[in-house]
C-alpha cells in the first residue's frame, strides 16, 4: 500500500479514487506519480460513465484528467498508453473506453446484431403460414 495506494480505489469497495489520493498524499506520493495518474485515468472515465458515455474522445480524457489531476496533458498521455497496453483501457479511433465497458458494449452491440437477423425462410414460415390459413 505504501508503494500504491491507489490500488485501493481497485481493489476495496467503497474506497475509491478520492480517498486513495487522500491516504497517498498523507504518506508523501507525489502528485505526477504514474500510480496518480493511471487511477485518475480510470477515475475520469468512471465518471464519464456515471454522466451516461461508454467512452470519452482521447482529448477530452487528457483534457479532463489534467484538471482532475493538477498536471499537464503531456504527463496523462504516456499512462493511457500504458493502460491500453495493460488492457485496462481499449482504444478505438479517438474513442478512448475503460475495457469493462468496451466489452459489455460490444456485448450488446452483437446481441442487438443478433436480434435483427432474419429468420431463414424455411424456419418456422410454414408453420406460422399453416396457423395463417386455420384462421381464414
Amino acid at each position: 500500500m505504501r508503494e500504491n495506494p491507489y490500488r485501493l480505489a481497485e481493489d476495496v469497495s467503497g474506497v475509491g479514487f478520492r480517498i486513495a489520493d487522500e491516504i497517498a498524499g498523507r504518506i508523501g506520493i507525489h502528485t505526477d506519480s504514474d500510480y496518480r495518474i493511471r487511477s485518475g485515468i480510470l477515475y475520469t472515465l468512471l465518471q464519464a460513465v456515471g454522466e451516461g458515455h461508454c467512452y470519452l474522445p482521447l482529448e477530452q480524457l487528457l483534457c479532463r484528467g489534467a484538471e482532475l489531476l493538477g498536471v499537464t496533458e503531456d504527463n496523462i498521455r504516456p499512462q493511457v498508453d500504458n493502460l491500453i497496453v495493460d488492457r485496462k483501457l481499449v482504444a478505438k479511433g479517438e474513442a478512448v473506453f475503460a475495457a469493462p465497458y468496451y466489452y459489455a458494449e460490444l456485448n450488446c452491440a452483437n446481441m442487438l446484431r443478433n436480434l435483427n437477423i432474419p429468420m431463414a425462410e424455411s424456419e418456422n414460415l410454414p408453420s406460422q403460414d399453416m396457423a395463417i390459413r386455420k384462421r381464414l
